[in-house]
Formats: C-alpha cells, sequence, structure tokens
C-alpha cells in the first residue's frame, strides 16, 4: 500500500509551501514522494466559479481520484496530499452549514495526517475568503481533532512556525512517519 501523508488546515495555513518542503526533504533522503495537489482548484479552473454546497460531492470525488490517481502514477512514493479529502466536508460544514455526519473513513487513506497552524500571515488569493474565515476553520479543525485522533488512532500534531521547523516537528520520533 502506498503511504500517504494528509494535510489538515485553514486556508493560508501553509498546507502548499509545506506539502512541496516535505515532499523535497523525503526525496533529498532518498524516499520518493510526491506532492498531490487539491483538487477544488482545479475544479474552479475548470468551472470558473466557485463551488456550492452542490458541488461538494464532485469535489470530494476528485480529490479522492486524484490521490488513487497519484497511486498509480507514482508507484512506490509517498504521497503527500494537499490537503486531505476530509477538508472538503469540513468546508462543506463552514461555508454551507451542512450538517450530515463527517465520514471519518476518510482518514484511512492516509498512514499520519498533519494539521498546519496558522501562526503565519495570511495571503490574499482569489480562492480564499479573509483571516477571520481562517481562524473559524482553524477553529472547526479543532473541534473535530478529537474525533479524528480517534479514529486514527494516534494523534495529528499541529505543525506551527517556518518551514523549517514545521519539518523539525514532522519527524519527531511518536508521529507515524519516517525521518530522513
Amino acid at each position: 500500500m502506498t503511504e500517504r501523508i494528509g494535510l489538515l488546515g485553514a486556508e493560508s495555513s501553509g498546507k502548499t509551501t509545506f506539502a512541496h518542503a516535505l515532499a523535497d526533504a523525503l526525496n533529498n533522503a532518498g524516499t520518493p514522494a510526491h506532492v498531490v495537489p487539491e483538487y477544488l482548484r482545479t475544479w474552479c479552473a475548470q468551472s470558473g466559479r466557485l463551488p456550492t454546497h452542490r458541488d461538494q460531492a464532485a469535489i470530494l470525488r476528485g480529490q479522492l481520484a486524484a490521490e488513487d490517481a497519484a497511486t498509480r502514477d507514482y508507484p512506490g512514493h509517498v504521497l503527500i496530499c494537499d490537503p486531505a479529502a476530509i477538508t472538503t466536508p469540513l468546508y462543506s460544514r463552514l461555508y454551507f452549514g451542512d450538517t450530515s455526519e463527517l465520514d471519518t473513513e476518510l482518514l484511512a487513506r492516509y498512514s499520519a495526517v498533519m494539521w498546519c497552524d496558522i501562526d503565519i500571515p495570511w495571503i490574499a488569493d482569489p480562492l480564499r475568503e479573509s483571516p477571520q474565515m481562517r481562524a473559524r476553520m482553524h477553529e472547526l479543525i479543532s473541534q473535530y481533532r478529537p474525533v479524528f485522533e480517534s479514529a486514527m488512532g494516534h494523534d495529528i500534531p499541529l505543525v506551527s512556525g517556518s518551514v523549517d521547523a514545521r519539518l523539525r516537528q514532522a519527524w519527531q520520533p511518536d508521529l507515524p512517519i519516517n525521518s530522513p
């Protein structure tokens, strides 16, 4: 089975930067790694608009399909999924008030999940709402963290600080990924 690392985090929490730095660190250490990018960005570019609540299921299917395709296209690689698929239903809750049960089985896809802190400056982007929305999403993840950790059977670390600091935190001895 391909090892997958899923990233959680609000908008502008450094997920993409961290994902690429983690892949580079693993590759440089001799462990092949590949970043699976956020399908939402592809979906928005293809559709020419922001998603509605009705679009959330298709976006989730697209993220899962992108991860599965990367498993086939990059055999033997550690996949860093930016973001973990459960992010889509979390955003659906935040933006659309979706009250359906979260499928924590989505977390079974990952050998590790890491949560990116919002301790870096917020950067505007056409798909980003605001620093306030970032804080609301961070709080939502915080609320679900115990549920997610229970489903995974281990802690989900909050990685904070600079990219280098986040990489050091990613390789703590008690985390389920190997240190380069």
